[in-house]
């Protein structure tokens, strides 16, 4: 069992700060140390009064803490000063924790109470050791007037900006995720009805959990999906304030933001789904397009990496031609551009594609498309695209390239999440070893290479790869 740490306010109606993050630690089975920075008089619409807990006693919770129950992640709220940001500092500065730190810079309640006016500079010894910060738009104004390379400068590694108090779409509220030297991302999330306290504290609180477990970008993903399934379940509220009571992981894809490298998601239309895709070989000739085809194969992808210019194009051409005759779904690996001017069936892209490619031009020209995922926050970037297909992996280690494994168990879950929306294909290291343990998943298609273009007798495994989804 995990051990998360609070440093935070105590909120008398029970509903913000240590409170807020006590419900999401225990939901997710985790034992919850509180370290206290204030006591706060707080009801669910005013705020009277805040009493800051003093230096020596916050600096005896975190040493009395640190001896029997020490920290897998901490979440940090509000901090009244300068001498508590200093305390907390030097503790850090001293254990070197090495675990997930997720600071949430709270300036002052939902209901009006100033808790404090801590500068950049003020918060300067403390920002190096979080893992990220998640200031709304307005907290992320105050610190450094939207320039985030001042934050960068201080040693931050990640900001995460709350969108909800920024109006940029009547649809969606967008937060904005930043990590140095990497391109920024966007989060929307369908803006909901409902007035709901400590949405704040929840999401940086479910993101605490969640980077016990994910890697930051898909800690966030899995974060925001938690905190809508928690915000469309609610049904208590006090005086039209809805309470979070209840957290927990979701399974279905509508509670998860797409993402986008835009600001507003610009993909409106959806592209025209699939057909079942079944078995999916991955080929890199001409000459193993015509031998599949003649096999009986109905879904096929071109993947050539040896060739460039007019040979290119010309291989490109031949394929769709041939796939055209046999009534092949035929994708066209990384090249958009010649799947549009010969009328492929489709494209596939990768993440990185996704950054170049014109995806309008795509599908104005009813050219399908499938999207290469690795992981949650990848698989919203292509819901956010509305695709024609997933793919899913690498399931295991390959022999064609190096990859990254995410393993069945990471299929069986997105299956379970993206099966009613999407066709779905796994792909990486299959064949006949493993290849009845993936259609387990119900993933419904496979993508191999190796399994055919290897095997002794070619045909023979090409048909009995066919016998698995023709039951």
């Amino acid at each position: 069992m995990k051990t998360i740490w609070t440093i935070a306010a105590l909120d008398s109606a029970g509903i913000s700060g240590i409170s807020a993050d006590t419900k999401v630690f225990n939901a997710f089975d985790c034992i919850t140390c509180n370290i206290a920075t204030a006591v706060t008089a707080q009801s669910v619409d005013q705020s009277v009064s805040l009493q800051k807990i003093n230096a020596q006693i916050l600096k005896d919770q975190l040493n009395v803490l640190l001896k029997k129950h020490k920290p897998d992640a901490i979440k940090m709220g509000v901090l009244v000063d300068v001498e508590q940001v200093n305390v907390i500092a030097g503790f850090l500065a001293q254990h070197q924790l090495n675990v997930p730190i997720v600071y949430d810079p709270v300036l002052s309640a939902s209901s009006g109470l100033s808790f404090n006016q801590l500068s950049l500079q003020d918060l300067k010894p403390l920002l190096k050791f979080f893992t990220i910060i998640t200031p709304n738009y307005d907290e992320f104004e105050w610190l450094c007037h939207k320039n985030i390379e001042q934050l960068f400068q201080t040693g931050v590694k990640a900001v995460y900006v709350k969108g909800g108090h920024h109006d940029v779409s009547q649809d969606y509220i967008v937060d904005q995720l930043c990590i140095k030297s990497e391109p920024d991302l966007y989060f929307h999330n369908i803006k909901q009805a409902k007035k709901v306290r400590a949405t704040g504290c929840s999401f940086s609180s479910l993101l605490a959990v969640f980077l016990l477990e994910y890697p930051i970008n898909d800690a966030i993903t899995m974060a925001n999906a938690s905190l809508q399934k928690s915000i469309k379940d609610t049904h208590v509220s006090i005086d039209g304030f809805y309470i979070l009571k209840q957290f927990s992981k979701s399974e279905d894809l509508n509670d998860f933001p797409d993402v986008s490298h835009h600001v507003l998601n610009k993909q409106q239309i959806p592209f025209e789904l699939c057909e079942p895709l079944g078995l999916y070989p991955v080929v890199d000739s001409v000459k193993w397009i015509k031998t599949l085809a003649g096999w009986g194969v109905k879904t096929l992808q071109i993947r050539i990496k040896d060739q460039a210019g007019e040979q290119l194009e010309q291989s490109i051409k031949q394929c769709v031609e041939i796939c055209h005759k046999h009534n092949i779904q035929f994708f066209v690996n990384d090249y958009w551009e010649l799947a549009i001017k010969y009328q492929a069936y489709g494209v596939h892209l990768g993440q990185e594609d996704i950054q170049i490619a014109d995806i309008e031009a795509i599908r104005k020209a009813g050219v399908k498309i499938g999207i290469s995922t690795h992981g949650e926050m990848e698989f919203c970037i292509a819901k956010s695209i509305k695709p024609s297909y997933i793919a899913i992996g690498a399931i295991f280690p390959t022999n064609t390239k190096e990859v990254q494994v995410v393993g069945l168990d990471n299929l069986n879950k997105w299956v379970t999440i993206l099966k009613v929306h999407y066709p779905l294909c796994a792909i990486g290291g299959i064949g006949f070893n493993n290849i009845e343990t993936v259609l387990k998943s119900n993933v419904g298609s496979v993508a191999l290479v190796s399994a055919i273009c290897s095997a002794d007798n070619p045909e023979l495994a090409t048909q009995k790869l066919l016998s698995y989804f023709n039951l």
